[in-house]
């Protein structure tokens, strides 16, 4: 059948894949390189045996804007997917899949947005870096948005263009915890005392995190337990000038772990800078707000 009109209707018609299934390229052989073509399928599972093999993108300029390619690589090494012409557009750590979409077709190698697609709901893979954050994390307010970051490229090791994404928790969890008294010098009680722990979860359920000596008030108790525990700080919320008396305790309870699938959320702000830092800002407004019992609490995934 003879198909007239528009040249550019016949280009999108021709760079239409026949076969939008899967493929699979296994064992591939040391440095070699899979071209893909405009009718490679969707979803493509590449297995290296070394680093040095590479997967190149077909030219931009024969497929329509829209175009779109997965590239899973089940090896234990790392894969470059390249541009036409063979210069670096991502390189995809091993257990990953990403996804190219081509959404400028004006050159042979294009413009491509990409994205890391989960493979599960629960944690990352050494591919990715994965920074868990709490209400302690926000700083200062700036307007009326609150401010958590910046994730310095030293630390996520993504470049100066890092991909990321913001998750929160589906179920939030709760701060271990102690507030109430305890006996001060010469047995007399003393004011309300409230401590909580920095990060959420379980950790410091059980923990006796001061024990009085008659002499010492709970936020230098307090200090100096973080000075020794810098993983599992706490915070006084009330009653730091109170002095527990010799032997007096306290110890936190009811931490509980966040769960359920970490949802993606949108921050007021995400920002990245020339360097690639990140920086991520939310609002009350979004109620995100980590001034309130609304707790933000999640992660932040950068590939």
């Amino acid at each position: 059948m003879e198909i007239k009109g528009n040249l550019d209707v016949l280009r999108r018609i021709k760079s239409r894949r026949s076969d939008q299934g899967c493929s699979r390229f296994e064992s591939m052989s040391a440095s070699e390189t899979i071209t893909m073509s405009p009718y490679s399928s969707h979803w493509n599972v590449v297995d290296p045996i070394d680093a040095s093999s590479n997967v190149d993108l077909p030219p931009a300029s024969a497929l329509s804007e829209g175009y779109e390619i997965v590239i899973h690589n089940i090896s234990s090494f790392a894969i470059s997917v390249n541009l036409d012409g063979g210069s670096l557009l991502q390189s995809v750590p091993a257990g990953d899949a990403y996804k190219f979409t081509l959404y400028n077709a004006d050159t042979p190698t294009g413009l491509w947005h990409i994205n890391y697609l989960e493979l599960g709901v629960t944690g990352s893979t050494a591919g990715k870096f994965a920074l868990d954050f709490f209400q302690h994390d926000f700083g200062t307010v700036v307007g009326d948005l609150y401010e958590a970051g910046p994730i310095v490229e030293g630390d996520h090791g993504k470049g100066a263009n890092p991909i990321f994404q913001l998750f929160k928790y589906e179920n939030q969890g709760s701060y271990a915890s102690f507030s109430g008294t305890v006996l001060g010098v010469g047995a007399t009680p003393t004011g309300n005392i409230s401590i909580e722990a920095e990060d959420i979860g379980t950790a410091l359920n059980g923990q006796v995190i001061l024990t009085g000596d008659a002499a010492t008030n709970v936020n230098d108790l307090v200090a100096a337990w973080n000075a020794a525990n810098p993983t599992q700080t706490v915070v006084v919320l009330e009653g730091g000038t109170e002095v527990p008396d010799t032997g007096e305790t306290i110890s936190l309870s009811g931490g509980v772990d966040p769960s359920g699938d970490k949802l993606k959320v949108f921050a007021e702000e995400e920002r990245v800078n020339s360097s690639g830092d990140i920086s991520i800002r939310v609002s009350q407004g979004d109620g995100l707000d980590p001034a309130t019992d609304g707790r933000f609490d999640g992660r932040v995934v950068v590939v």
